[in-house]
């Protein structure tokens, strides 16, 4: 065999070579993608678990969500925020009395249309009391109003409108010492809230001084 013919050899051989690692590397990345979609899908299969492993029904009007907030307060006065402190507030147990649990939910009369309901559940030790309140009502965009509102519960349960339109549920403690207790949320045409979409201000004051 002449040398031209062993380096032709060589040649076709190093194309085949190279023509096998690309196949092969193409295979690879074939099956990465494949992997990578796998992967996704599981993830997402598990976000969705994740968000509805409280939710009960099917998501639809009549369906509930339970915990979309929860939260245990030793010492209310520890939670008021220093804008909604007073001239002279003093940080003892003295000022855990009389204090309002406000809570901003994703509902705005300028923004987001619905009905809604909500149910607050728990204990408040510094009271000897359970805490069982229901508020209901409706963001009603087309006249930017809040409408037909009905709460029942003994820690004065209230719903308001913002000036900016934000709708916020409210209660009393009139010992802020202890409360535990969680938020769960009915689907009633507004859509069926989250875990996160409710945001709590502890305030000495009926209106905050100040809304986000």
């Amino acid at each position: 065999m002449g040398i031209e013919q062993k380096i032709t050899d060589l040649q076709k051989t190093s194309a085949e070579q190279t023509a096998a690692s690309q196949a092969l590397s193409q295979e690879v990345a074939g099956k990465m993608g494949e992997i990578d979609r796998s992967v996704k899908k599981a993830e997402d299969k598990f976000s969705e678990f994740m968000q509805d492993r409280d939710r009960i029904g099917t998501g639809g009007s009549g369906s509930r969500r339970l915990n979309i907030f929860q939260v245990q307060i030793s010492n209310g006065f520890n939670h008021v925020p220093d804008i909604e402190k007073p001239d002279g507030w003093v940080e003892s147990h003295v000022s855990n009395a009389d204090l309002y649990l406000h809570f901003k939910t994703p509902f705005n009369t300028k923004r987001r249309n619905g009905m809604f309901h909500f149910k607050v559940q728990g204990y408040a030790y510094g009271q000897s009391s359970s805490i069982d309140e229901t508020l209901v009502g409706y963001s009603y965009v087309s006249s930017d109003q809040l409408l037909r509102v009905g709460t029942e519960g003994k820690h004065e349960p209230v719903v308001y409108r913002a000036s900016n339109g934000d709708i916020y549920l409210r209660l009393k403690a009139s010992i802020l010492y202890f409360w535990t207790f969680s938020i769960d949320v009915m689907n009633v045409s507004g859509g069926l809230l989250n875990n996160g979409d409710i945001e709590m201000t502890v305030s000495p004051n009926e209106m905050l001084t100040s809304y986000p």
